[in-house]
């Protein structure tokens, strides 16, 4: 069996099989020696170079233009660099060349001088139940076109905008009654009587704390305390006007009436806003006493 070559190589490589050859049909190996060198032999001749004269390049035309890209005065048309190198050899001399070389350069246009201007800006500032916050804002740009490419065209920005700000609404106070008392007592000038005092107080404020969407409230504490003083009254003057006592016989009602008297009129004794009114009362008594006429008695003799 012939023996594979490439035996000893990676599976993976997929190398075909070559059969390996014997080379025993060599049966002598030895190799036979080179000769000497030879020493006797001339030196060749080596004719001079001929001379060759330098060529010669003359600029015919050199134009390099650089300038800004753009329409306008002083500016270059085309938006692309360009380059054009050409070498013409002279005809009188072959050894003469003429150069025109033409380099374009265009620059892009400056940026624009940005000018910004303020528009219609409003702010709208109310509670948070009446409006939200937020807002816009616009921005329009004209632009104003350099008279030269010397100069830049102008960029003028202009900010139109409106902003709502809602802020939350303040809540009322917290006002509580801790203590409310009505009383009355009689004052008088005498210094007996303790005095009438009221007494109001408020306690606070005492804070409720809020929080990042909620303002603190304030609270109140009220003790009312009411005292009325009530005048004391005087006792009434009763006085005695009329006072009279008499008789009459009774036997004649129409021509002698019979009428006693007793009559009681209100004489008040007007006060001020610090003193009462005094009711005093004026008496009219008069009394008249019947008495039975007595009848007369004759006694007739015969």
């Amino acid at each position: 069996m012939v023996e594979n070559l490439f035996k000893n190589s990676d599976p993976a490589c997929d190398v075909p099989e070559v059969p390996k050859v014997d080379f025993d049909f060599v049966e002598d190996c030895n190799i036979t020696a080179l000769p000497g060198p030879i020493y006797g032999c001339p030196l060749p001749e080596i004719l001079p170079e001929p001379e060759i004269p330098c060529p010669v390049f003359n600029a015919i035309t050199t134009t390099i233009d650089v300038g800004v890209s753009g329409d306008g005065p002083g500016c270059i048309p085309q938006t692309q660099p360009g380059i054009t190198f050409t070498v013409t050899r002279s005809a009188k001399d072959p050894c003469t060349y003429d150069i025109d070389l033409e380099v374009v350069v265009p620059l892009p246009p400056p940026p624009c001088e940005t000018s910004i201007q303020g528009g219609d800006l409003r702010v709208n500032v109310a509670y948070d139940d009446c409006i939200s916050s937020g807002g816009s804002l616009t921005i329009s740009k004209e632009t104003i076109p350099a008279v030269s490419c010397d100069v830049p065209d102008i960029c003028e920005f202009m900010i139109d905008g409106e902003i709502d700000i809602a802020i939350p609404r303040p809540p009322c106070p917290v006002v509580t009654i801790d203590n409310f008392e009505v009383t009355t007592k009689l004052v008088d000038d005498s210094g007996l009587c303790d005095p009438c005092v009221s007494i109001f107080t408020c306690d606070g404020p005492r804070i409720l704390p809020g929080d990042c969407d909620t303002p603190e409230r304030c609270e109140f504490g009220l003790d009312l305390e009411l005292c009325i003083p009530i005048p004391k009254q005087p006792c009434p003057k009763i006085t005695v006007r009329t006072f009279k006592v008499g008789s009459k016989f009774n036997d004649d009602p129409v021509n002698c009436p019979i009428d006693s008297i007793f009559r009681v009129v209100p004489d008040p004794v007007l006060g001020n806003c610090n003193t009462p009114d005094r009711c005093n009362f004026l008496i009219d008594l008069e009394i008249l006493v019947p008495i039975p006429r007595q009848q007369c008695r004759h006694k007739y003799k015969s």
